[in-house]
């Protein structure tokens, strides 16, 4: 799990995944011991790090003690399996990200690394290289980017620890080390191009990177700085790499890439039946006759097994469309896609061009409502660090927005924030802020930085409706 997982978090997982065996770093314990009622499960609880010389605290009787990670050499080292493995039987246990809903159990089976073959391709790392992955521990990306890709290729795996991600140490760190194929999220990204890339000598040779769609304003300017193209990748915490734009590969700007070996992916329309070139439909993984090695094993609630998996399809939940030359361009999360005035809008369609604007670090795009009740797109923005959230910034923006958007998906409504709510894996939390925006209508109040279109229908010469 995640390091920076709240106790009553971190008690949900033990009890939700069956956990016997915990590992836990030293500085962790404090918190670990705030998961009460969930440490009775347990069979043994592993410290890793310094030594804990006593017991912290008064414990129950029913919970074991800790035992230091340094002293395991007493303990015997011989394992006889009483019984017999399958390749098929469950064997590594991942939590979704959560950003529509709570976080899932996906539970994938022992030849899930071996199914890994299609992210060591995507990636593109071979043996002599430093491979790099950022990614928050405690998370499928984590172990598909920093273990299973790397360790099929024989490269070297780096790693950095950090507490607070600080985007001038870690490129320095990218440069000291000479990290080769460097795989990074969305969020990661934005912050590198923040920085002056030109004062580095970095020994890079393959970017990708994957979690959340890329924007193509970010691949862009990651052209233009570092004379490499960041390759975009698709999976999920059910599969390994489904769909990336593969070394050798023409890059064409807003898709995510074409199938991986391995695997047979198509969108599909409301009746389970393919949709036709250039249509969005719900993105489905093929599993008859042959299951892809890498996709889930199952699902810990077995009631959304039965809604996944129809048809002889994996329905991943996600939008997507593709092209007549097997190219796929991602539209959003099924929850997240909404109709406004009965046009359907992307929430990343919008956000990618909301990302033009010079003044734009982060964007999310919800649907709220208008005062005739209607539903209209909102966005969320994040300035980068040298703008300041003011009236003035929102008449920009809503111009930008008046120019270079068509008017059934412009957002109506924008509203400024510091930062955004995201999961550990750095997503962004839309539920939260749907939750949020439909706080602020209930009471029938503005976010503080929050500004409409109508508020400048004059200085934008648009006719109120």
């Amino acid at each position: 799990a995640a390091t920076m997982l709240p106790p009553e978090d971190i008690a949900d997982r033990i009890k939700s995944a069956n956990i016997k065996f915990l590992f836990v770093n030293s500085e962790y314990v404090d918190k670990v011991m705030k998961a009460k009622e969930a440490l009775f499960d347990l069979v043994a609880r592993v410290n890793v790090g310094d030594p804990l010389n006593a017991i912290l605290g008064e414990e129950e009787e029913k919970v074991p003690l800790w035992i230091n990670y340094s002293e395991v050499d007493k303990y015997k080292d011989e394992y006889v399996p009483t019984f017999i493995t399958y390749s098929t039987d469950e064997a590594y246990s991942f939590f979704t990200s959560g950003t529509t809903a709570k976080p899932k159990l996906v539970m994938h089976s022992h030849h899930y690394p071996v199914g890994h073959l299609t992210t060591t391709y995507w990636i593109g790392c071979k043996k002599g290289d430093v491979h790099y992955n950022i990614s928050a521990p405690g998370w499928a990306k984590h172990a598909w980017s920093s273990f299973y890709a790397p360790w099929n290729a024989q490269s070297t795996i780096f790693t950095y620890r950090y507490k607070q991600f600080n985007a001038k140490k870690v490129l320095s760190v990218i440069e000291k080390y000479k990290v080769t194929t460097l795989c990074a999220p969305l969020s990661v990204w934005k912050l590198f191009l923040i920085e002056d890339l030109s004062q580095y000598k970095f020994s890079l040779a393959q970017l990708v990177s994957a979690g959340e769609p890329l924007n193509p304003e970010i691949t862009k300017k990651v052209k233009e700085k570092l004379n490499l193209d960041l390759r975009e990748g698709y999976g999920q915490t059910e599969s390994t790499a489904m769909i990336g734009n593969f070394i050798g590969e023409p890059i064409k700007e807003g898709s995510m890439g074409k199938v991986a070996p391995g695997y047979e992916l198509l969108p599909l329309n409301e009746l389970l039946d393919p949709a036709q070139p250039g249509q969005d439909g719900q993105l489905a993984v093929k599993i008859y006759p042959i299951k892809p090695l890498g996709l889930l094993a199952a699902l810990g609630d077995h009631e959304r097994n039965a809604m996944i998996f129809k048809g002889g399809y994996y329905l991943t939940g996600d939008v997507a469309s593709v092209d007549e030359d097997g190219y796929f361009y991602f539209v959003g999360r099924a929850d997240d896609v909404f109709k406004s005035l009965d046009y359907r809008i992307s929430p990343f369609e919008v956000e990618s061009e909301i990302m033009v604007h010079h003044a734009v670090l982060e964007v999310g795009v919800i649907p709220t409502v208008d005062e005739k009740d209607r539903i209209i797109p909102k966005a969320f923005i994040v300035l980068k660090p040298d703008y300041i959230a003011s009236k003035e910034m929102a008449l920009d923006i809503f111009r930008f927005i008046r120019d270079h958007m068509a008017p059934y998906k412009r957002p109506r409504v924008i509203e400024f924030m510091s930062a955004f709510p995201k999961t550990i894996s750095a997503k962004v939390m839309r539920k939260d802020l749907k939750a949020y925006d439909q706080e602020l209508r209930k009471k029938g109040t503005r976010g503080e930085f929050e500004f409409r279109e109508a508020d400048f229908s004059d200085e934008l010469n648009i006719r109120r409706n």
